[in-house]
């Protein structure tokens, strides 16, 4: 992913930070540039969009712990567009990759036609790499053309110090994981945090805030206001670590894993379901079932792992399931689905 941009000078927009950051932007998705479109009205193809790049970076830095700290979480270009035309450029992140997607799109006012569909997949680092880069360079036009104080600015302020400090910067990425706002979270989501961290720790802790984000926010639309579904899970948790080891512990899930790492690796261009499928191939020939076998329950599969006393866990809602990892050793949780739902599968 690449931002390309020419700036404009002797803009005519009223509003001084669009004056200064008027622009023609480019946006490279792999090979293509997503801002190439067809333009009806003068039967002419562009390779650029005419916009004010500030719009584009703020809303870039102000989603910046949302990007990053929620899981799957998909963010578009198009939601920063403040009445200007952009391409539909979309982006995520679960944790280890960066996936950035361009897809069509028609527009009617104007009438436009993006059409180049691009994909590309970047680690964390280079992603940050490229976001902060194109947000600094709007900041910096900003500043030498004598706007100091604007809004974007302060806000990638803001982010900058945080992701300096290493204690503050888990810290935003686990409240944006939940779905609040690090620098303006209530003191029940601080609390729920904090609750969270005495069970999880790093990545898990995140997997686990964006997972109960989810359905605390559904939970909020469907049901009373006092019950609160992260609560229900959190409490789950612990009841799920009470249980005996030997109900959840797979003994050969380890090796197992080791065995199929080489497949889940990504490769450049591709979309994130594929490593899924080389990974489940490569499970099965880990555990011996062929491609045409049936695999019944996951008491089969755990029997095949070494866990014979596996049991599913009964009256369990939400949660699909909850892993433990502890020094190679690693137990798996499931959610009794019933037979009927787990051949559906």
């Amino acid at each position: 992913m690449r931002f390309s941009v020419e700036w404009l000078d002797g803009a005519p927009n009223a509003c001084a930070e669009e004056r200064a950051t008027l622009c023609r932007l480019r946006i490279f998705v792999g090979d293509e540039n997503a801002c190439v479109f067809y333009d009806p009205r003068t039967d002419e193809k562009y390779d650029h969009v005419v916009v004010p790049a500030v719009h584009l970076a703020e809303g870039i830095a102000t989603e910046w712990w949302s990007i990053f700290g929620g899981r799957d979480r998909e963010h578009s270009l198009l939601s920063c567009r403040t009445g200007f035309v952009l391409p539909d450029v979309r982006f995520s992140f679960d944790g280890v990759t960066f996936e950035v997607v361009g897809d069509q799109l028609h527009c009617n006012n104007p009438k436009l036609r993006f059409w180049l569909v691009g994909s590309e997949t970047l680690s964390r680092d280079s992603a940050e790499s490229v976001l902060s880069h194109f947000v600094e360079r709007v900041i910096d036009k900003l500043s030498r053309e004598g706007v100091t104080d604007s809004e974007v600015a302060l806000c990638w302020s803001r982010v900058s110090e945080s992701r300096a400090d290493p204690e503050v910067r888990p810290f935003c990425e686990a409240t944006a994981a939940l779905g609040a706002d690090p620098y303006s979270i209530s003191d029940a989501d601080a609390s729920f945090i904090e609750a969270a961290g005495d069970l999880f720790v790093g990545e898990a802790l995140i997997e686990f805030l964006a997972g109960v984000g989810k359905m605390h926010h559904a939970a909020e639309r469907d049901t009373a206001p006092h019950e609160s579904a992260r609560t229900t899970a959190l409490e789950n948790v612990h009841r799920l670590e009470r249980r005996p080891r030997y109900k959840a512990r797979l003994p050969e899930l380890h090796d197992a894993g080791r065995q199929i790492r080489d497949a889940t690796q990504r490769c450049s261009g591709e979309r994130s379901w594929a490593p899924g499928y080389r990974a489940a191939r490569a499970f099965r020939k880990a555990i011996g079932v062929s491609g045409d076998d049936i695999i019944e329950s996951p008491k089969a599969v755990a029997g095949r792992l070494g866990g014979r006393s596996f049991a599913p866990v009964q009256g369990l809602s939400d949660i699909l399931a909850v892993i433990v990892r502890d020094e190679g050793d690693v137990r798996i949780h499931l959610r009794d689905r019933g037979r009927r739902q787990w051949s559906a599968w």
